[in-house]
């Protein structure tokens, strides 16, 4: 379990007032870094402090450490850089005249590249990829010549006080290409040097020098707030990822803050159904810049996770986040005939190859939610823009039946003939049975057979995990206010004969400990999840909510979430809320807890065969 995850819910309010930053104003900064007029006070409730002044985005020791001594599979060796020999003469000289860089698109924001594009855009492309390979070269070698030859690179950009001289305008027909263009070279900039800059041999002087300058360049970019479109949309993005990145550098908390500022803009902009309406605007281009926006996002999320925030846990007020983005995307980026159900012309699907650079975000995805999000990632990928080769950055060799989720914290109840249960601490130890296994994966795999022993109260057998937030006291449990989540991914890989099987759960209890009815029962049922949300809180009838298009077999994304006394709960984007305190007060003198696993609605033994299995991949719990 996430050790930040807990503080998810005081994360969305807090930030509320910070995205408004993105829309009305910019952070103007010379000299000692200022927040200008706008308050950052919520960031400071929501712990967003620089806690490791220069470091990465990644944990560059354990990684090195992992490379050096890990196991590496194929992906990880096709990833592995050439190490070559490292001088001063191969470094890239930098302009020598204003940036003057034409559009990108001949007109609008889509359709023909100008021809004059590529050639304007060269040299600061070279100039992030050499970057960018030389930090992969330091990681996975920890040869100090490369380091050295980083930082000498960027200094004779420094020196040069390269990506400054440019200006930007909103006259009609003025090209803003070359803003765009500093953007992503800075934020290749910070990445790289990120990876080295702990490197001991490296001359201090040297050092201070880039990174002023970075700081300069940075503040800079930012000071301009973008018009209608780029004040929001991954233009914005992208400037968050490298003020987040020059702030955590430089130790400047009002950039590094403003960089925050940039991902809760973004979440917010979601729509209900996980899109970013700015990007769907792109015509053939849209689904491509819903994947391009999330590329700077994961980084943000990332470097704050090294600062000890789980940006990740931000949700706007609609209750997106950004695995909302990543559903949404991941169920139209393959699919043509939603297309024009979603209001798009025919998409162009280059970014969606194998390899494509563009998907660099989805493997600091994988290694941290263990799972490939649109299933891409055959081949490694390298972005100079968000640090390189992404698997030699952050993937991990699969280890052999070790469960990524924290088991710590539930007991697993059994379908066995005395329907018996296995404790927190030895489930932790590496419990398996013909009920419950760990896949060489990871995940975890729930078997039921229909006929088998029930708990107290219960009709139906189960092989499933019940939270206890105190092993050793299973009258500790939570109450319907404050802030109560559980998210997961699973799959019903296998339904019971009556087609109905409940996946995860709320049930109550009453404060001794007693038996209570649950609150909410998510169940599959014939690829369709129901949430059965029970009316009173002495029992009796439920309230139906119903999400269709849950295939047998198909991974899905659901959720449970009592906010104050309100149930919110999601599956496949949709989600449902329900006033269950306004509406029976009773249910505030009962205790709560999670469930989740594979809860066969069935009685009908028959000839033994009879069977439900779920997998579940992630599962992840906070209280506020």
């Amino acid at each position: 379990m996430n050790p930040h995850f807990g503080f998810a819910l005081s994360l969305r309010l807090c930030f509320r007032s910070v995205w408004l930053l993105g829309l009305s104003g910019w952070v103007a900064l010379a000299g000692a870094t200022s927040p200008g007029s706008h308050d950052v006070q919520p960031l400071l409730a929501a712990r967003a402090e620089i806690r490791l002044p220069r470091a990465s985005f990644i944990d560059v020791a354990a990684r090195m450490k992992r490379l050096r001594e890990g196991p590496r599979d194929a992906h990880l060796l096709a990833a592995w850089p050439a190490l070559g020999a490292c001088s001063p003469s191969q470094a890239l000289a930098p302009p020598t005249r204003p940036m003057q860089i034409p559009p990108r698109y001949l007109k609008g924001n889509t359709g023909p590249v100008h021809p004059q594009y590529e050639a304007a855009v060269a040299q600061y492309r070279d100039f992030e990829d050499h970057l960018a390979r030389l930090a992969n070269a330091y990681l996975a070698s920890a040869q100090p010549a490369f380091a050295h030859c980083l930082v000498d690179q960027l200094a004779l950009w420094a020196d040069a006080e390269a990506l400054l001289d440019y200006t930007v305008s909103e006259s009609s027909g003025a090209s803003k290409q070359a803003w765009y263009q500093v953007e992503w070279s800075t934020a290749a900039s910070a990445l790289a040097l990120s990876q080295v800059i702990a490197e001991p041999t490296l001359q201090a002087e040297k050092l201070q020098h880039v990174l002023a300058w970075l700081r300069r360049v940075s503040a800079k970019q930012i000071s301009f707030p973008g018009g209608e479109n780029t004040c929001c949309n991954n233009h914005a993005y992208w400037r968050g990822l490298h003020a987040t990145m020059v702030g955590v550098l430089t130790n400047d908390l009002a950039l590094y803050r403003w960089g925050l500022g940039r991902y809760t803009l973004a979440i917010d902009h979601l729509a209900p159904d996980g899109r970013w309406p700015l990007e769907m605007a792109r015509k053939e281009q849209s689904l491509h810049y819903q994947n391009y926006a999330l590329l700077p996002l994961v980084l943000i999320a990332e470097i704050a996770a090294q600062q000890g925030l789980d940006l990740y846990a931000y949700r706007s007020a609609g209750g997106q986040d950004l695995h909302s983005a990543i559903t949404f995307l991941a169920a139209n980026s393959s699919q043509a005939s939603r297309w024009q159900l979603l209001g798009l012309p025919p998409q162009d699907t280059r970014a969606f190859a194998p390899g494509r650079s563009d998907q660099s975000w989805a493997e600091f995805y994988r290694a941290r939610f263990g799972r490939d999000p649109l299933g891409w990632l055959s081949q490694p990928n390298f972005n100079a823009r968000t640090g390189g080769n992404s698997a030699l950055l952050a993937y991990k060799v699969a280890s052999t039946n070790a469960p990524r989720i924290d088991l710590r914290p539930w007991k697993l109840q059994l379908p066995d003939a005395k329907a018996s249960e296995v404790a927190p601490e030895r489930l932790a130890q590496g419990y398996q049975s013909e009920f419950f296994e760990v896949e060489p994966d990871g995940s975890l795999l729930f078997s039921a057979v229909v006929g088998g022993g029930t708990t107290t109260n219960a009709k139906y057998t189960r092989s499933e995990l019940r939270e206890m937030l105190d092993p050793a006291d299973r009258t500790r449990n939570w109450t319907s206010q404050g802030g109560h989540r559980m998210r997961l991914r699973q799959a019903v890989l296998q339904a019971p004969r009556s087609g109905r099987v409940v996946v995860f759960q709320i049930h109550a209890v009453q404060p001794d400990g007693s038996h209570a009815p649950p609150l909410v029962k998510a169940q599959w049922r014939d690829g369709t999840m129901q949430f059965l949300v029970k009316r009173w809180a002495k029992g009796g009838e439920d309230i139906v909510y119903e999400v269709p298009g849950v295939p047998l077999g198909q991974a899905y994304e659901g959720s449970l979430e009592v906010r104050d006394g309100r149930l919110i709960m999601q599956a496949m984007g949709v989600t449902f809320s329900d006033d269950f305190v306004q509406r029976d007060a009773d249910w505030q003198a009962l205790r709560f807890y999670f469930k989740a696993g594979n809860y066969p609605q069935d009685r009908d033994a028959g000839d033994g065969t009879n069977r439900s299995v779920v997998r579940i991949h992630e599962l992840q719990v906070s209280h506020e």
